[in-house]
C-alpha cells in the first residue's frame, strides 16, 4: 500500500502544542531579558548626566546649575532650560539621557526638547524649565527646598536638596532616580499600595506613570548620587521620603518613592 506524504491532524496538532509550550516557556524569559536591558539603558543615561553635572561643577566651584526663575524645581522631574541644553550638548546632540526607556508614556521618538510636553521653556531662550522621567534632588536656586531635611534612613538628616558637589557627601547623597510614586492615599500602607501608573501630571501632561513598572506596581527604581555612581533598588528596599506635593489641578496628594 502506498504511503501518503504530509503530516496527519494529530501529528499537527501535536507541533503546534509544542511550539505554545516552548513560546509560554520563552516570553517570561524574553520579557526580564528586555526589561534588565531598560535597566541597564536607565543606569548608563543617569551616570551620563551625572558625569555632565560634575563636569559643570568642577568648572563652577563645585555648585550645581541654578537659574533665577523660581518655579523650577516645584515638580521633581524639572530641571532647567541652560542644563537641558547642556546635557543634549555634550551626549553629541541627543537628550535620550533625560528620558528612561522603560517609562510607558514617554516615547523614544520624541528627539527634540519642544517635543516634549514641557512648555515651560524654549530651545529659543535659557529661562524656564524642561520635564524629565526622572527626580532630581538639586534645588536649583529654588529657595523652597533648601531647607527640606531628610526623615528616614538611610539619609536622617541630611538635605534633601543639594547645591554643591561636595567630597564630603559626594558616594551617600541622592542626586537622581527614577519617578517611583502613587497618588494613592497617604494612610495606606506601603505593602497595600497597587497603582504606580495613574499619577496626574497636571493637564498639561496627563497621566505620568512611574517607570518601572509590573503591571501598575512599582519594581524599583535606580538612583544617583553626587559621585555620578548609579545603583538598583528594589521597591521592596524603598522609602517614602516625601509626600503631599501634587502638580497643580491634579486635586491629589502624591508620595514619592526612592
Amino acid at each position: 500500500m502506498k504511503k501518503k506524504n504530509g503530516f496527519t491532524l494529530i501529528e499537527l496538532l501535536v507541533v503546534i502544542s509544542i511550539i505554545a509550550l516552548l513560546v509560554s516557556i520563552l516570553m517570561p524569559a524574553l520579557s526580564r531579558a528586555r526589561e534588565a536591558a531598560k535597566k541597564t539603558v536607565c543606569s548608563s543615561n543617569m551616570h551620563q548626566n551625572g558625569l555632565t553635572l560634575q563636569m559643570y561643577a568642577s568648572e563652577n566651584n563645585d555648585k550645581l546649575p541654578e537659574t533665577t526663575d523660581a518655579q523650577v524645581g516645584s515638580w521633581p522631574f524639572d530641571i532647567p532650560v541652560p542644563l537641558a541644553k547642556l546635557i543634549r550638548k555634550e551626549n553629541g546632540g541627543t537628550i535620550d539621557t533625560l528620558f528612561c526607556p522603560s517609562h510607558k508614556r514617554n516615547a523614544p521618538t520624541l528627539k527634540t526638547l519642544d517635543e516634549y510636553a514641557a512648555s515651560h521653556g524654549s530651545d529659543a531662550n535659557d529661562t524656564g524649565w524642561y520635564i524629565t522621567d526622572y527626580f532630581w534632588f538639586a534645588n536649583w536656586g529654588n529657595a523652597n527646598r533648601k531647607t527640606w531635611i531628610y526623615s528616614q534612613s538611610p539619609y536622617k538628616g541630611k538635605k534633601m536638596y543639594v547645591s554643591k558637589i561636595t567630597a564630603k557627601m559626594a558616594s551617600g547623597h541622592p542626586l537622581a532616580a527614577d519617578l517611583v510614586w502613587t497618588q494613592e492615599g497617604a494612610l495606606m500602607p506601603v505593602e497595600d499600595l497597587e497603582d504606580f501608573y495613574n499619577i496626574r501630571g497636571a493637564d498639561i501632561l496627563g497621566i505620568v506613570p512611574s517607570n518601572h513598572l509590573s503591571g501598575q506596581k512599582a519594581k524599583g527604581g535606580n538612583v544617583m548620587f553626587l559621585d555620578s555612581h548609579v545603583n538598583w533598588t528594589d521597591f521592596s528596599e524603598m522609602h517614602n521620603h516625601y509626600s503631599g506635593w501634587a502638580p497643580s489641578g491634579t486635586g491629589g496628594s502624591t508620595r514619592l518613592f526612592w
